[in-house]
């Protein structure tokens, strides 16, 4: 019979072969089947180094066709990307453009209410006023008319002598009949204003002395301003700028030629998006008036029901994006092909980088001789900048063993603000033999900042760097301490001690550098001249602790009303503060004084030696052209107190403007001076 199996010898287990009925059996050990794997896994591997360089390549290949996708889908997603931040930063631009228009008509009604309240209107009162709205609409270049109705709806003055009756100011009589408080209202678009186009009315209510109700103040906005300033913005082909109410009318669609103005969109996909989801937000949306889909971004505007949304065509976006793409799947194959072919070259490249590191061993076994024992920190740096070698001075100086740094990069141990000058500096030395030296802030292990000097020099051999670092902390803190003494002494001498504004010392050189500045550039200087109305009677009545109060009330407000970098508040002495106002001419200083005049009256400090009772200020303005009509500065500033004089003398609380000057014979010629720092 046959049979066969396993048995146990010696510990290992063998099989047990049948030879047959009455045959002996062989056992074949593990010990003669390891023989032969080990030899079909040398002949596999021998294989495998034939065809490895092939396997290499496929692999390479696919790498960069797989690339180029993920490239070409994310130039894509980059597009789409990049157009959404472009329409959120338009919107947010064009949101602060239509914020900024209603704010200026705001304060053109709020004037005209002001103005009809306090000084009535008779005839003679409202001619001078029809004048005044019609400078001032001509000036703004977007107000379109300006008109005041009584309480029963009857016509009393507009800036434009055509108007005749009330049309258009029906809605805001009963808005603001209903409503005691003085507020802004922003009313639906009107049609055929003045035969002249749509037009956004912003009225405000006009009280009685008693309260009651006197009528509105309406002022009109050109729908055609926004249409025109739309149209300038470069959105594609079919990109779209809108202007709607917060109710959903539409006001501007830069797409329509203002056939949209007047229409109701509060069921559109774009207004419904803003409705459900708050003030500012992104959507994409197919439009229901021309089917186009757009992405784009939408945003309210602070404080007016007022909505900007801002779209652009995805078509438009991608424009181009299927050509650049078929381009690069050409330039892919031809890498593709370059990478077969340099292939070939692998193996001579691998025994050149075999040559390279015998090659940096050998330069690091030098840099380690050289400074192993010297007190500054040694580091060297390969091409990619990351630490090749750290002396074990970094211990003491750094607080870091070398192991812990090498291998990092510098910009992983410096302080963020500091790194942009190491790496030019760096930029800067490549193909030099040049050494330069950089101070910056380097992070230690309980990530306090130690200040450090290193002296950076290129290596030509590997494209590396040596850098010595020595600590500078005390010279750093020495220095800084310096600064700050002298940022503290500059201060006491420009400012005033009471106020916190420019003083007299700080007004004189900036008056003088100004007028030299103004007189080379051609271009006007205005000063207003501001003294505090019966200062004198207020100590007495008050205190004097009361006065200094008052004055940096003031003092403040005049600092919260320059709008330039170039405007300068300061007090001139006592109770009189100059502002100085380069490049601005007479009806912008004008502008500016009646302003500061009201905002400082707005205070309601109270006064009982004032006619108000309250605290008010009289102004001068002077306006001059330095060098033409001013010989100096000083001429400049007594014509702007002569005004004061004036402000004084037509009752206070007022603002007076100086005549023109007197132009000079012959015009001067400043020479420039030092600029200061203030």
């Amino acid at each position: 019979m046959l049979e066969g199996g396993t048995v146990r010898q010696n510990g290992r287990l063998a099989w047990r072969g049948g030879t047959g009925r009455g045959g002996t059996g062989r056992d074949v050990a593990w010990r003669g089947v390891m023989p032969g794997l080990v030899s079909a896994l040398r002949r596999g591997l021998q294989q495998g180094q034939r065809v490895w360089p092939a396997a290499l390549l496929t692999i390479v290949c696919l790498g960069i066709l797989c690339a180029d996708l993920a490239s070409t889908l994310s130039a894509r997603d980059r597009l789409l990307g990049g157009a959404q931040d472009a329409t959120a930063n338009l919107t947010r631009v064009l949101a602060s453009h239509a914020e900024s228009t209603l704010r200026v008509a705001e304060l053109t009604v709020s004037a005209l209410v002001e103005r009809m309240e306090r000084d009535g209107h008779d005839r003679a009162m409202l001619a001078t006023v029809h004048v005044d709205l019609g400078v001032a609409i001509e000036t703004s270049g977007w107000l379109q008319d300006a008109i005041v109705i009584d309480g029963d709806g009857r016509f009393l003055v507009s800036a434009k002598s055509t108007f005749g009756d009330s049309s258009g100011a029906a809605e805001a009589l009963e808005w603001h009949r209903e409503r005691p408080l003085s507020a802004i209202h922003v009313g639906p678009p009107v049609k055929d204003w003045l035969a002249a186009g749509w037009s956004i009315p912003v009225s405000r209510r006009l009280n009685e002395a008693n309260g009651s109700f006197a009528g509105v103040a309406v002022v009109t906005i050109d729908v055609d301003y926004f249409v025109r300033f739309y149209r300038t913005l470069r959105l594609g082909k079919r990109g779209t700028i809108s202007l709607t109410t917060g109710a959903g009318q539409m006001l501007v669609r830069s797409a329509s030629s203002g056939a949209m103005t007047g229409q109701d969109v509060s069921q559109y996909p774009f207004f419904r998006g803003y409705v459900e989801n708050g003030p500012v937000g992104t959507l994409t949306a197919s439009s229901p008036l021309d089917h186009i889909v757009r992405q784009g971004h939408y945003r309210a505007v602070s404080g007016y029901p007022l909505v900007v949304f801002v779209g652009m065509a995805i078509d438009d976006v991608l424009e181009g994006w299927w050509w650049d793409s078929l381009l690069n799947g050409v330039v892919v194959l031809l890498l593709v092909l370059c990478t077969a072919l340099l292939g070939v070259r692998l193996g001579r490249l691998v025994r050149s980088h075999g040559l390279t590191a015998c090659a940096a061993q050998a330069s690091e076994r030098l840099y380690r001789l050289l400074a192993v024992n010297g007190t500054d920190v040694i580091v060297q740096l390969d091409p990619d900048l990351r630490r090749r070698y750290v002396s074990p001075a970094s211990r003491d100086v750094l607080g870091y063993a070398p192991e812990i740094l090498i291998g990092r990069s510098p910009q992983h141990d410096m302080h963020p603000d500091d790194w942009t000058a190491v790496a030019n500096t760096m930029a800067a030395l490549r193909g030099t033999d040049a050494a330069r030296t950089v101070t910056f802030r380097f992070r230690r292990a309980d990530a306090t900042f130690l200040w450090v000097e290193a002296s950076i020099r290129w290596l030509r051999d590997d494209g590396g760097y040596v850098v010595a670092l020595r600590d500078v902390s005390e010279r750093v803190a020495t220095q800084a301490k310096l600064h700050e003494a002298n940022v503290r002494l500059q201060r006491l001498v420009m400012l005033d001690g009471l106020t916190g504004i420019a003083n007299r010392r700080c007004l004189d050189k900036f008056l003088e550098r100004e007028f030299r500045r103004a007189s080379r550039e051609e271009v006007p200087l205005s000063v207003l001249m501001i003294d505090a109305d019966r200062f004198k009677a207020f100590n007495d009545t008050y205190g004097h602790q009361a006065g200094d109060e008052c004055l940096r009330a003031i003092a403040g407000t005049l600092q919260r009303s320059m709008r330039r970098a170039a405007d300068l508040a300061s007090r001139f002495g006592g109770e009189e503060f100059v502002v100085m106002l380069p490049h601005t001419d007479q009806a912008g200083a004008n502008a500016m004084a009646e302003m500061i005049r009201a905002e400082i009256e707005l205070l309601a400090i109270p006064h009982e030696g004032s006619i108000t009772g309250l605290v008010t200020v009289s102004i001068g303005v002077a306006t001059a052209m330095p060098g033409r009509d001013a010989p100096s500065a000083t001429a400049l500033l007594a014509a702007a107190d002569a005004a004061l004089y004036e402000a004084k003398n037509a009752g206070r609380n007022c603002v007076a403007a100086a005549g023109p000057l007197n132009p000079l014979s012959v015009p001067i010629q400043l020479e420039p001076i030092m600029e200061l720092d203030f």
